[in-house]
């Protein structure tokens, strides 16, 4: 190719293009006008024999592989990518980098780079097998009942033809029929979790899967964790949250929170898996809670917090009830605390006005807690002088 050039400089592009043996070498001259011509070598050697296809040997079902020519002149340009059966697909290609999505199993596939030049005729072709290979599930309910048989299949067992499956059971669950078949019949038994496996032979191989599920009405999995008393406090009495890890849920079960026996409290929040409770008491609070499936409710949960005045420099020091009464003096009823044990030390109902020095309490530190007429509750830190 000669090229003239009036002014300045150019840039041009050219191929050259051999097959797969090189018989000689190519040169470029260039001058100026009116001057020697300079040239430029260029070697030319096999390198098309040099490439290799590299990737992974096998791909699970839905898996991607990456898969990529190598050259030691850098990037393959123009490289046709094929693969030759519906099972595996191509999910994308740039220049010399493939990516290959495994469609399902029990099979090879071939994957072909044809690397061609500018007039589109193939220069060299690669090839690299792939096996694609068998992922077996087993498909079945989550929760079953007691006594209730249900059937669980092998997903995708049609590629793994004549295959010797066994099947076995763990707790809470017996294989009733469909030994040896791609489709068995276990029936639950008693509450809690179950688990049953196949065992699959195919080829030499060993395939082990197994499903894990729920029989019977839900229950408690994992108690609530225990962070110790609650503490009341006078400016802003605490707020507990309760949590739940319940198994043998399903998306249309319900639930209830529910006061057992014990001091008083009440519910702020209620959701399927934790509970905002307020005590209102010193002492030990109850709460209940119970939540069913299709085979029941469970037995209601028990948590029990125990409920204590803690010590907090942030309480004011009062030294009687009616420093923070109404204006108007109103019936009332007292109960007097010890600050350290939460024990009740002193009552007394139907009062208009109180002075601790009044009573014969030791010298020290108390928690005051008055009821209105109103039933309105009222606690402060008070000092016996």
């Amino acid at each position: 190719m000669t090229k003239y050039v009036s002014k300045g400089q150019g840039q041009f592009d050219f191929y050259v293009h051999w097959n797969n043996v090189a018989t000689k070498d190519a040169y470029i001259k260039a001058a100026g006008a009116g001057g020697t011509p300079t040239t430029l070598k260029i070697e030319i050697t096999n390198v098309l024999n040099e490439l290799t296809l590299n990737g992974p040997d096998k791909l699970s079902r839905l898996e991607i592989g990456t898969y990529s020519i190598n050259s030691s002149c850098g990037t393959v340009n123009n490289v046709a990518w094929s693969i030759n059966s519906d099972k595996a697909k191509i999910a994308e290609a740039k220049e010399n980098v493939a990516k290959v999505q495994a469609l399902a199993g029990g099979i090879d596939v071939v994957l072909t780079a044809q690397i061609k030049n500018q007039n589109n005729n193939v220069l060299r072709t690669l090839t690299k097998t792939i096996v694609l290979e068998s992922t077996f599930n087993i498909v079945g309910p989550d929760i079953i009942c007691s006594n209730i048989s249900n059937v669980f299949s092998i997903s995708h067992i049609e590629e793994a033809p004549d295959a010797k499956i066994t099947w076995t059971a763990t707790s809470n669950a017996t294989l009733q029929s469909g030994q040896g078949t791609p489709n068995a019949t276990f029936k639950g038994v008693g509450n809690g979790n179950a688990e049953i496996r196949a065992v699959i032979v195919y080829k030499g191989k060993t395939f082990t899967i197994q499903k894990t599920f729920w029989v019977g009405p839900p229950a408690l999995f994992r108690p609530p964790t225990a962070n110790g008393p609650l503490c009341l406090n006078i400016r802003d009495d605490v707020k507990a949250t309760i949590k739940l890890e319940m198994k043998g849920l399903n998306r249309t079960y319900d639930y209830k929170w529910e006061k057992g026996s014990g001091k008083r409290f009440e519910f702020l929040t209620k959701t399927s898996n934790y509970a905002i409770v307020q005590p209102l008491e010193i002492g030990q609070i109850a709460i209940l809670y119970s939540a069913n499936n299709q085979c029941g409710w469970s037995g209601p949960v028990i948590i029990l917090r125990d409920v204590a005045m803690c010590n907090s420099n942030e309480w004011v020091m009062k030294s009687a009830l009616d420093d923070v009464a109404d204006s108007e003096p109103s019936t009332a009823s007292i109960r007097i605390y010890s600050l350290t044990t939460g024990s009740v030390v002193y009552t007394e109902k139907n009062i208009m006005n109180f002075n601790i020095e009044n009573t014969g309490l030791k010298k020290g530190i108390y928690v005051l807690e008055k009821t209105d007429g109103e039933g309105n509750v009222t606690r402060i830190k008070v000092a016996k002088q």
